[in-house]
């Protein structure tokens, strides 16, 4: 097989031999079979019987060999590594067509043509240095070099050359040369290293480094990033188990195996923070984040994983928790200063409530006492004066003089007089001291309003309501006689209700009108009857309610509860 030329001897030979012999040329190779009683699977006979069956079997036996060179020819010419067999200068012998496409030009042209034409310029060195070292051996050179095409692109293979049998090429010596196209593994390769390099930069960037642990020989591997996070110069010559225990805080070396002993035996994934000596830094906080590989039957076989140097975090993790510490021991000196300012607060306004309560029970025992004094001094001495002038009026008339009209006049401007201190006694004290003396006093309040105002004004009290405490009523009194006044002042109002009721355990009184919405004054200004109508609720203990109704009016609504059963009582139990 030393060019196309014999190679084309060795096609036409079987179809002469076929047209001779009788062949079917339609049959595959391997199936092929001799016309007659001749067979290429039979051994010649020892001793033909005529000439005839001589020449027919060396005729069978050129056959098939023929056809088995064809065969290995095609195998060698199409197979998936290129083959070329060098000559002790490097000249390409022969080549395969796999190796032709690979060098990217034709057998025809590359043959008798040295091989170092088709190899890169920056590594033709390295091909002179492999034949140098085929020359030198008689075993397989391996070497690893880049075939540049016409076209300008280069091609990274494998040379693997080992000499031929002087008895398959007599004459000189060859190198069988098989070349792999190493594409797809450098492709491979740049790959994984730009992966590396990106996990590296990450891992950098994290502070962070990755191991490798044998867990039965003890045996481990870890990055370089690794290493700095032990304090470690050399991170192939001393990385073990035993290493990395060494590495670890005296105090926090038990706690780790036990740690990790309990990972491998119950979870695959685990994490775990430790102390770590550092030559340099000291104690830093190291971050183990990983995963315990397991076999088939599930015992643990390598742990892998990561370290991050979490020093900075544990660092701000204590500050916090100093500051936290003393945010919260601020907060309860804070809170125990509010709490005892509340304390305090409390005090006065139970103290100012007492006053106002006091003052306003003084008020009222004052106004109460002027009341009796005018009703019981003043009005009895008019009453006397009245009786007087009526008996001087009298004896005036007997003797017809003209005082006697005097008279009678002075006795009309004394019962005027007289009603108008009754007027002012019973508006200083207008709730009599008996039980029903609030339901009076309201009702008198409405018939009142009615004729001096001429508006719709009236009471309403479905059962009797019996109050025993003079406080408590002559207080809700005032509150709706005030709410009366800015009904009538402020609301301009037409109808108004008085309304007093005892139920489930709380006395109500409420005033109702019909007149204009009173506007909502800003806030720490209220009005004066508001302040005064809500320090006499808080002084009775009430829930004083101010709101507007729709679609106009307002409602004043004041709640009493029935807590001391001495102060209120109820009409049926008085009956």
């Amino acid at each position: 097989m030393n060019g196309n030329g014999k190679c084309r001897t060795i096609r036409r030979r079987p179809s002469r031999l076929q047209s001779r012999q009788g062949w079917d040329a339609r049959q595959p190779l391997a199936s092929l079979r001799p016309v007659g009683n001749a067979s290429v699977t039979k051994k010649v006979p020892r001793a033909p019987r005529t000439l005839r069956d001589r020449l027919d079997t060396l005729h069978a036996a050129q056959f098939e060999l023929e056809v088995s060179r064809d065969r290995y020819a095609h195998l060698y010419d199409f197979a998936p590594v290129g083959y070329v067999s060098l000559s002790l200068v490097g000249q390409i012998i022969q080549l395969n067509l796999t190796a032709a496409a690979m060098l990217g030009r034709s057998r025809a042209a590359l043959l008798k043509s040295p091989f170092s034409v088709c190899v890169a310029k920056a590594d033709v060195t390295r091909f002179l240095e492999h034949l140098r070292r085929c020359r030198g051996s008689d075993t397989k050179v391996v070497t690893e070099l880049s075939l540049r095409q016409p076209s300008g692109a280069e091609v990274p293979v494998q040379l693997v050359s080992s000499p031929l049998p002087y008895s398959l090429w007599p004459g000189s010596t060859l190198y069988q040369t098989a070349l792999t196209d190493l594409t797809g593994r450098k492709q491979m390769e740049d790959s994984l290293r730009r992966s590396e390099e990106r996990l590296h930069l990450a891992l950098r960037a994290a502070r962070a480094g990755a191991l490798d642990l044998d867990l039965a020989t003890g045996a481990a591997n870890w990055s370089v990033g690794f290493s700095d996070l032990l304090g470690l110069e050399n991170r192939h010559s001393l990385a073990s188990y035993e290493t990395l225990l060494a590495s670890l805080h005296p105090d926090d070396r038990a706690a780790a195996q036990r740690i990790l002993r309990m990972v491998w035996r119950r979870r695959s994934n685990f994490r775990a923070e430790f102390r770590v000596l550092h030559p340099l830094k000291g104690a830093r906080w190291l971050s183990l984040l990983g995963r315990v590989l397991r076999d088939e039957d599930g015992r643990p076989v390598r742990l892998t994983g990561i370290g991050i140097d979490v020093s900075e975090r544990k660092q701000s993790e204590e500050l916090l928790r100093k500051a936290s510490q003393s945010l919260e021991e601020r907060v309860r000196e804070r809170t125990a200063e509010l709490r005892a300012a509340n304390v305090e607060l409390e005090r006065q306004i139970a103290r100012r409530k007492r006053l106002e309560r006091q003052l306003l029970e003084v008020s009222e025992h004052m106004q109460r006492r002027i009341g009796q004094d005018l009703h019981d001094g003043l009005g009895q001495q008019l009453t006397g004066l009245r009786y007087l002038n009526n008996v001087l009026h009298e004896k005036l008339a007997q003797k017809s003089l003209p005082e006697a009209d005097d008279s009678e006049r002075l006795a009309q401007l004394l019962e005027q007089a007289k009603s108008q201190v009754r007027q002012l006694a019973r508006g200083l004290h207008p709730v009599a001291i008996i039980p029903d003396g609030l339901m009076t006093a309201l009702g008198q309040l409405a018939d009142s309003v009615a004729q001096l105002h001429r508006v719709g004004c009236r009471f309403d009290c479905p059962k009797p309501v019996l109050i025993a405490d003079n406080v408590v009523a002559t207080h809700l009194f005032r509150i709706a006689q005030e709410a009366v006044n800015n009904a009538l002042r402020h609301g301009r109002a037409r109808q108004i209700t008085l309304a007093l009721s005892a139920n489930n355990g709380t006395l109500d009184l409420q005033v109702q009108n019909d007149g204009r919405i009173l506007p909502v004054r800003r806030q720490g200004e209220p009005g004066l009857g508001l302040q005064i109508m809500k320090s006499r609720s808080e002084a009775m203990g009430a829930a004083l309610e101010v709101r507007p109704l729709l679609p106009g009016g307002m409602l004043v609504r004041c709640s009493v509860p029935l807590t001391k059963t001495e102060r209120l009582v109820s009409g049926n139990e008085k009956a």
